[in-house]
């Protein structure tokens, strides 16, 4: 495993230009304070061979706003088809007119070693006046509440490693419990 490992880090070195994803279409919808963000993206042959991880950092003009990470689906016919990230996010305090919005995303090696140049994708996005945002004082906010995906990509955010983390923790408790009995 470990000889694997090496082989991958030193192919990763070699392949360090290559581009990892290849962005569709981001999509957006904003329904009153929410702003819902499709990314439709694809796998080069490169990233789903090599890579066990997605990473994914949310840009909200120009400030860094949520990094995360999505397991790459380890089943051929993914390769070939379009992956869908939705990034739910609530809108507050931010003033109305033109942002712009940016998600950076790369593959990542199981040593940890990020793969290729990260692929970008910009989009500007229209707010428009909401009154209810508007009153307060503007002071740009915007939170990420959720992120889901299909085609069997899963995303692992902070709240889920900590449970995980917890379960585990528990499992091992009981696990005790009983070889102690």
């Amino acid at each position: 495993m470990k000889n694997r490992n090496a082989k991958l880090e030193e192919f990763a070195k070699i392949k360090h230009r290559s581009a990892t994803i290849i962005f569709g279409d981001i999509l957006q919808k904003l329904v009153d304070k929410n702003l819902i963000l499709t990314v439709k993206f694809k796998l080069t042959p490169i990233c789903y061979a090599l890579c066990s991880h997605l990473k994914a950092v949310l840009f909200f003009d120009g400030q860094r706003i949520k990094t995360f990470y999505a397991s790459v689906p380890k089943t051929m016919k993914n390769l070939k088809k379009e992956l869908i990230i939705e990034i739910f996010t609530k809108i507050t305090y931010v003033s109305e007119g033109a942002h712009k919005l940016k998600i950076e995303m790369n593959g990542v090696l199981p040593s940890g070693q990020t793969l290729g140049l990260t692929s970008a994708k910009e989009i500007t996005i229209q707010i428009p006046k909401i009154p209810a945002i508007s009153k307060q004082p503007l002071r740009k906010q915007i939170i990420v509440e959720k992120v889901r995906s299909e085609s069997g990509i899963a995303i692992i955010t902070p709240d889920v490693q900590k449970l995980y983390r917890e379960m585990k923790e528990l499992w091992k408790k009981e696990l005790q419990a009983l070889r102690q009995k």
